[in-house]
């Protein structure tokens, strides 16, 4: 079942110029919310961990809230969009999955399922009716199965050693030894080639990876347990709390902390 789902109309920002900081804890009561977005007309801009995308029509992305991201109109420019919200135990789990898979941006013609179901899920959460949560539950469902048999195309496009090493990250990341010789050894590769496989089907170095992994898990756990951050640092891989602090606070713009605050 995906519970609490939220739905959200078309939005035509015209010239006005706005710009969301997804890293707010504060704004999120209780558990993440996901959002995705589609761009119906127009252009914007959305960053995920200091890499900015400009997203034009056909395109959309997704992000958790909270999470280390932005997205934003730039000054003269307009964007017509279709955005829902949900949250949920199944439907974050497709989420996350969907993200470590895939990453943030996705590629959608306007006449493909993804973008019809997204359109009912907008057009029923628009009607002055109260919309039925199991038939919006039963709409998420396939919108996020529709993602993940894009996300399962573009993976196995992948050649299978650096699927090999993605899969072994996420299971591996909080291994304080895990290492570059490890990944490669895992792959079947020498260690200079798989680097050079890994950079060219990603877009990033297999440290970069690993990292942004175990700052994902540390952002969460920061965020929704009370569990001490020293041992979150040792959880996700991090026997020096000082060296984690510091990598934390250049991958997100903020300390632990401040995290923990909700500043």
């Amino acid at each position: 079942m995906l519970p609490c789902f939220v739905g959200h109309p078309i939005d035509d920002q015209d010239s006005e110029r706005f710009c969301i900081d997804n890293s707010d804890a504060a704004r999120v009561a209780g558990a993440p919310v996901f959002f995705f977005q589609y761009c119906l007309n127009g252009y914007g801009m959305f960053r995920a961990h200091r890499r900015e995308y400009r997203i034009e029509l056909g395109q959309g992305f997704l992000f958790r809230l909270p999470s280390n991201t932005a997205h934003w109109l730039p000054e003269g420019a307009c964007w017509e969009r279709l955005f829902v919200a949900f949250r949920g135990a199944t439907a974050t789990s497709i989420a996350e999955r969907l993200l470590e898979w895939h990453g943030p941006i996705f590629t959608l013609p306007i006449d493909s399922e993804a973008v019809c179901l997204l359109g009912t899920l907008c057009e029923e959460a628009m009607t002055d009716e109260k919309p039925s949560i199991f038939r919006a539950a039963s709409v998420l469902y396939r919108f996020l199965m529709v993602l993940g048999e894009i996300a399962t195309s573009a993976n196995c496009n992948s050649p299978h050693a650096i699927r090999t090493s993605l899969n072994f990250i996420n299971n591996r990341y909080s291994d304080p030894n895990l290492q570059l010789d490890d990944l490669a050894r895992q792959a079947g590769l020498s260690k200079h080639y798989f680097a050079h496989l890994f950079r060219r089907v990603t877009g990033q170095t297999p440290g970069i990876w690993l990292r942004d992994r175990r700052m994902r898990a540390a952002q969460e756990l920061l965020s929704y347990t009370h569990l001490p951050t020293k041992r979150i640092a040792h959880f996700v891989g991090y026997r020096d709390y000082n060296y984690f602090c510091r990598v934390y606070r250049r991958w997100s713009g903020k300390t632990p902390g401040q995290i923990r605050q909700g500043n």
